[in-house]
Protein backbone atom coordinates (compact mmCIF):
# COMPACT_ATOMS: atom_id res chain seq x y z
CA UNK A 1 0.00 0.00 0.00
CA UNK A 2 3.04 2.29 -0.22
CA UNK A 3 2.92 5.07 -2.80
CA UNK A 4 6.50 4.27 -3.73
CA UNK A 5 4.95 1.58 -5.95
CA UNK A 6 4.12 2.60 -9.49
CA UNK A 7 1.06 1.39 -11.37
CA UNK A 8 3.29 -1.18 -13.05
CA UNK A 9 4.62 -2.32 -9.67
CA UNK A 10 1.09 -2.71 -8.34
CA UNK A 11 0.05 -4.71 -11.39
CA UNK A 12 2.98 -7.07 -10.91
CA UNK A 13 2.27 -7.41 -7.20
CA UNK A 14 -1.36 -8.13 -7.98
CA UNK A 15 -0.33 -10.92 -10.36
CA UNK A 16 1.66 -12.50 -7.54
CA UNK A 17 -1.30 -12.07 -5.17
CA UNK A 18 -3.58 -13.80 -7.66
CA UNK A 19 -1.24 -16.79 -7.84
CA UNK A 20 -1.03 -16.95 -4.04
CA UNK A 21 -4.82 -16.88 -3.79
CA UNK A 22 -5.01 -19.79 -6.23
CA UNK A 23 -2.30 -21.69 -4.33
CA UNK A 24 -4.14 -21.31 -1.00
CA UNK A 25 -7.24 -22.79 -2.61
CA UNK A 26 -5.21 -25.61 -4.20
CA UNK A 27 -3.64 -26.53 -0.87
CA UNK A 28 -7.04 -26.51 0.84
CA UNK A 29 -8.52 -28.74 -1.86
CA UNK A 30 -5.66 -31.25 -1.96
CA UNK A 31 -4.71 -31.61 1.72
CA UNK A 32 -5.95 -35.11 2.56
CA UNK A 33 -5.57 -37.91 5.08
CA UNK A 34 -6.68 -41.42 4.18
CA UNK A 35 -8.28 -39.99 1.01
CA UNK A 36 -10.43 -37.57 3.03
CA UNK A 37 -10.19 -33.83 2.39
CA UNK A 38 -9.27 -31.83 5.47
CA UNK A 39 -9.33 -28.11 4.70
CA UNK A 40 -12.04 -27.45 2.13
CA UNK A 41 -15.06 -27.54 4.42
CA UNK A 42 -16.18 -31.18 4.24
CA UNK A 43 -14.87 -32.02 7.72
CA UNK A 44 -17.67 -30.08 9.36
CA UNK A 45 -18.66 -32.78 11.83
CA UNK A 46 -16.24 -35.71 11.85
CA UNK A 47 -16.88 -38.13 14.73
CA UNK A 48 -14.18 -40.15 16.50
CA UNK A 49 -14.74 -43.19 18.73
CA UNK A 50 -12.81 -42.79 22.00
CA UNK A 51 -14.44 -45.47 24.16
CA UNK A 52 -15.59 -49.07 24.04
CA UNK A 53 -19.30 -48.26 24.28
CA UNK A 54 -21.79 -46.83 21.81
CA UNK A 55 -21.93 -43.05 21.95
CA UNK A 56 -18.49 -42.59 23.50
CA UNK A 57 -17.39 -40.22 20.74
CA UNK A 58 -16.04 -36.72 20.17
CA UNK A 59 -16.66 -34.52 17.14
CA UNK A 60 -14.29 -32.27 15.20
CA UNK A 61 -15.08 -29.55 12.68
CA UNK A 62 -12.49 -27.82 10.51
CA UNK A 63 -13.28 -24.59 8.68
CA UNK A 64 -13.16 -24.16 4.91
CA UNK A 65 -9.74 -22.66 4.17
CA UNK A 66 -10.12 -21.97 0.49
CA UNK A 67 -9.34 -18.38 -0.44
CA UNK A 68 -13.00 -17.69 -1.23
CA UNK A 69 -14.05 -18.73 2.28
CA UNK A 70 -11.66 -17.08 4.75
CA UNK A 71 -11.61 -13.38 5.48
CA UNK A 72 -14.24 -10.97 6.74
CA UNK A 73 -17.57 -12.77 6.65
CA UNK A 74 -21.05 -11.27 6.44
CA UNK A 75 -24.60 -12.52 5.98
CA UNK A 76 -27.59 -10.73 4.48
CA UNK A 77 -30.80 -11.88 6.21
CA UNK A 78 -34.27 -11.06 4.85
CA UNK A 79 -37.20 -10.60 7.26
CA UNK A 80 -40.35 -12.00 5.61
CA UNK A 81 -43.97 -12.92 6.28
CA UNK A 82 -46.74 -11.09 8.06
CA UNK A 83 -46.62 -9.69 11.58
CA UNK A 84 -49.11 -9.31 14.41
CA UNK A 85 -48.99 -7.28 17.58
CA UNK A 86 -47.44 -9.49 20.25
CA UNK A 87 -45.18 -11.49 17.93
CA UNK A 88 -41.85 -12.28 19.59
CA UNK A 89 -38.56 -12.80 17.81
CA UNK A 90 -34.99 -13.47 18.88
CA UNK A 91 -31.91 -14.07 16.73
CA UNK A 92 -29.43 -16.93 17.10
CA UNK A 93 -26.00 -17.02 15.42
CA UNK A 94 -23.83 -20.15 15.48
CA UNK A 95 -25.73 -21.55 18.45
CA UNK A 96 -25.55 -18.39 20.58
CA UNK A 97 -28.67 -16.30 21.15
CA UNK A 98 -28.30 -12.53 21.10
CA UNK A 99 -30.55 -9.71 22.24
CA UNK A 100 -33.57 -9.86 24.46
CA UNK A 101 -36.74 -11.36 23.01
CA UNK A 102 -38.32 -8.59 20.93
CA UNK A 103 -42.10 -8.13 21.15
CA UNK A 104 -43.79 -6.60 18.11
CA UNK A 105 -46.16 -3.75 19.05
CA UNK A 106 -48.72 -1.88 17.01
CA UNK A 107 -46.25 0.73 15.76
CA UNK A 108 -43.93 -1.98 14.47
CA UNK A 109 -46.19 -3.10 11.67
CA UNK A 110 -43.79 -3.26 8.73
CA UNK A 111 -41.02 -5.73 8.09
CA UNK A 112 -38.49 -2.91 7.80
CA UNK A 113 -39.53 -1.63 11.24
CA UNK A 114 -39.19 -5.14 12.63
CA UNK A 115 -35.68 -5.37 11.15
CA UNK A 116 -34.78 -1.96 12.60
CA UNK A 117 -35.98 -2.99 16.05
CA UNK A 118 -34.06 -6.27 15.85
CA UNK A 119 -30.97 -4.21 14.99
CA UNK A 120 -31.47 -1.95 18.03
CA UNK A 121 -32.11 -4.98 20.21
CA UNK A 122 -28.93 -6.69 19.03
CA UNK A 123 -26.82 -3.57 19.49
CA UNK A 124 -27.89 -3.41 23.15
CA UNK A 125 -26.29 -6.83 23.64
CA UNK A 126 -22.57 -6.38 24.36
CA UNK A 127 -21.85 -10.04 23.58
CA UNK A 128 -23.21 -9.42 20.07
CA UNK A 129 -21.38 -6.14 19.47
CA UNK A 130 -18.11 -7.79 20.53
CA UNK A 131 -18.38 -10.08 17.49
CA UNK A 132 -20.67 -8.45 14.91
CA UNK A 133 -22.08 -5.24 13.46
CA UNK A 134 -25.50 -5.00 11.84
CA UNK A 135 -27.14 -2.64 9.35
CA UNK A 136 -30.71 -2.52 7.99
CA UNK A 137 -31.94 -1.93 4.44
CA UNK A 138 -35.35 -2.85 3.01
CA UNK A 139 -36.25 -5.36 5.75
CA UNK A 140 -32.80 -6.92 5.51
CA UNK A 141 -30.25 -7.35 8.26
CA UNK A 142 -26.63 -7.29 7.06
CA UNK A 143 -24.62 -8.94 9.84
CA UNK A 144 -20.86 -8.54 9.55
CA UNK A 145 -18.25 -10.31 11.65
CA UNK A 146 -15.83 -8.12 13.54
CA UNK A 147 -13.24 -10.77 14.28
CA UNK A 148 -12.26 -14.10 12.74
CA UNK A 149 -15.84 -15.43 12.86
CA UNK A 150 -17.20 -16.71 9.55
CA UNK A 151 -20.98 -16.45 9.26
CA UNK A 152 -22.74 -19.25 7.38
CA UNK A 153 -26.36 -19.29 6.25
CA UNK A 154 -27.13 -22.34 8.39
CA UNK A 155 -25.67 -20.61 11.45
CA UNK A 156 -28.32 -17.88 11.66
CA UNK A 157 -31.81 -18.77 12.86
CA UNK A 158 -34.70 -16.95 14.50
CA UNK A 159 -36.77 -17.98 17.47
CA UNK A 160 -40.24 -16.72 16.63
CA UNK A 161 -43.36 -16.95 18.80
CA UNK A 162 -46.11 -15.74 16.47
CA UNK A 163 -49.67 -14.72 17.21
CA UNK A 164 -52.50 -16.41 15.32
CA UNK A 165 -52.33 -15.55 11.65
CA UNK A 166 -48.73 -14.33 11.77
CA UNK A 167 -46.00 -15.85 9.55
CA UNK A 168 -43.03 -13.79 10.69
CA UNK A 169 -39.78 -15.60 9.85
CA UNK A 170 -36.35 -15.30 8.26
CA UNK A 171 -36.34 -15.51 4.48
CA UNK A 172 -33.45 -15.56 2.03
CA UNK A 173 -30.00 -15.63 3.65
CA UNK A 174 -27.10 -14.65 1.41
CA UNK A 175 -23.48 -15.18 2.41
CA UNK A 176 -21.51 -12.04 1.71
CA UNK A 177 -18.38 -10.35 3.01
CA UNK A 178 -14.87 -9.84 1.72
CA UNK A 179 -12.63 -12.89 1.49
CA UNK A 180 -9.05 -13.51 0.38
CA UNK A 181 -10.27 -14.33 -3.10
CA UNK A 182 -11.86 -10.86 -3.38
CA UNK A 183 -8.88 -8.65 -2.57
CA UNK A 184 -6.59 -6.87 -4.99
CA UNK A 185 -3.61 -4.52 -4.59
CA UNK A 186 -4.00 -2.53 -7.77
CA UNK A 187 -4.49 0.71 -5.80
CA UNK A 188 -3.43 1.99 -2.39
CA UNK A 189 -7.05 1.86 -1.17
CA UNK A 190 -7.47 -1.74 -2.34
CA UNK A 191 -4.18 -2.71 -0.73
CA UNK A 192 -5.27 -1.19 2.59
CA UNK A 193 -8.53 -3.15 2.42
CA UNK A 194 -6.54 -6.30 1.58
CA UNK A 195 -4.43 -5.91 4.72
CA UNK A 196 -7.60 -5.90 6.85
CA UNK A 197 -9.00 -9.01 5.15
CA UNK A 198 -5.68 -10.85 5.39
CA UNK A 199 -5.55 -10.03 9.12
CA UNK A 200 -9.00 -11.58 9.53
CA UNK A 201 -7.86 -14.67 7.62
CA UNK A 202 -4.71 -15.00 9.76
CA UNK A 203 -6.86 -14.75 12.90
CA UNK A 204 -9.04 -17.57 11.60
CA UNK A 205 -6.01 -19.74 10.87
CA UNK A 206 -4.61 -19.09 14.37
CA UNK A 207 -7.97 -19.87 15.95
CA UNK A 208 -8.28 -23.13 14.00
CA UNK A 209 -4.73 -24.17 14.92
CA UNK A 210 -5.61 -23.60 18.57
CA UNK A 211 -8.79 -25.66 18.19
CA UNK A 212 -6.90 -28.52 16.55
CA UNK A 213 -4.19 -28.40 19.21
CA UNK A 214 -6.81 -28.54 21.97
CA UNK A 215 -8.54 -31.44 20.21
CA UNK A 216 -5.24 -33.29 19.88
CA UNK A 217 -4.59 -32.82 23.61
CA UNK A 218 -8.08 -34.14 24.34
CA UNK A 219 -7.42 -37.23 22.23
CA UNK A 220 -4.11 -37.70 24.06
CA UNK A 221 -5.90 -37.66 27.42
CA UNK A 222 -8.53 -40.08 26.06
CA UNK A 223 -5.80 -42.49 24.89
CA UNK A 224 -4.03 -42.23 28.25
CA UNK A 225 -7.28 -42.96 30.08
CA UNK A 226 -8.03 -45.97 27.88
CA UNK A 227 -4.51 -47.35 28.42
CA UNK A 228 -5.00 -46.97 32.17
CA UNK A 229 -8.35 -48.78 31.96
CA UNK A 230 -6.74 -51.55 29.91
CA UNK A 231 -3.92 -51.98 32.44
CA UNK A 232 -6.39 -52.12 35.36
CA UNK A 233 -8.53 -54.67 33.52
CA UNK A 234 -5.46 -56.84 32.83
CA UNK A 235 -4.50 -56.63 36.52
CA UNK A 236 -7.98 -57.68 37.57
CA UNK A 237 -7.93 -60.62 35.15
CA UNK A 238 -4.53 -61.67 36.45
CA UNK A 239 -5.84 -61.75 40.04
CA UNK A 240 -8.70 -64.01 38.94
CA UNK A 241 -7.00 -66.27 36.42
CA UNK A 242 -3.28 -66.32 37.19
CA UNK A 243 -1.43 -67.98 40.09
CA UNK A 244 0.10 -65.91 42.88
CA UNK A 245 3.52 -67.61 42.86
CA UNK A 246 4.63 -66.26 46.25
CA UNK A 247 1.47 -67.44 47.99
CA UNK A 248 1.34 -70.78 46.20
CA UNK A 249 5.03 -71.46 46.99
CA UNK A 250 4.44 -70.89 50.71
CA UNK A 251 1.39 -73.19 50.64
CA UNK A 252 3.46 -75.87 48.88
CA UNK A 253 6.25 -75.61 51.48
CA UNK A 254 3.69 -75.87 54.30
CA UNK A 255 2.08 -78.95 52.80
CA UNK A 256 5.48 -80.62 52.24
CA UNK A 257 6.44 -80.03 55.90
CA UNK A 258 3.13 -81.49 57.11
CA UNK A 259 3.55 -84.48 54.82
CA UNK A 260 7.10 -85.13 56.04
CA UNK A 261 6.02 -84.74 59.69
CA UNK A 262 3.17 -87.21 59.16
CA UNK A 263 5.49 -89.71 57.55
CA UNK A 264 7.97 -89.43 60.42
CA UNK A 265 5.24 -89.96 63.00
CA UNK A 266 3.93 -93.00 61.14
CA UNK A 267 7.42 -94.50 60.99
CA UNK A 268 7.83 -94.02 64.73
CA UNK A 269 4.44 -95.65 65.39
CA UNK A 270 5.43 -98.70 63.32
CA UNK A 271 8.74 -98.96 65.17
CA UNK A 272 7.02 -98.95 68.56
CA UNK A 273 4.74 -101.81 67.47
CA UNK A 274 7.76 -103.93 66.56
CA UNK A 275 9.25 -103.27 70.01
CA UNK A 276 6.12 -104.52 71.79
CA UNK A 277 6.11 -107.74 69.69
CA UNK A 278 9.72 -108.44 70.58
CA UNK A 279 8.89 -108.21 74.30
CA UNK A 280 6.07 -110.73 73.90
CA UNK A 281 8.46 -113.22 72.37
Amino acid sequence: SNDTNTASDRANLNDELTDLQAEITRIAETATFNNQNLLEGTMSGSVYQIGHKTGETVALSIENFKSDSIGKGALDVQITGTVKTGDKIQLSIAGSTYGAELTVVATQNTLNEIAANIKTNLENDTSFTALYTVTVNNAKLLITSEDNTIIRSADVTASVTPKTGSTLTLGTKTEEGTFLDDVTVTTRTNAQAAVEVIDYALDLVSKERANLGAFQNRLGHAVSNMMNMSANTADARSVIADADYAQESSVLAKNQILQQAGTAMLAQANAQAQTVLSLLK
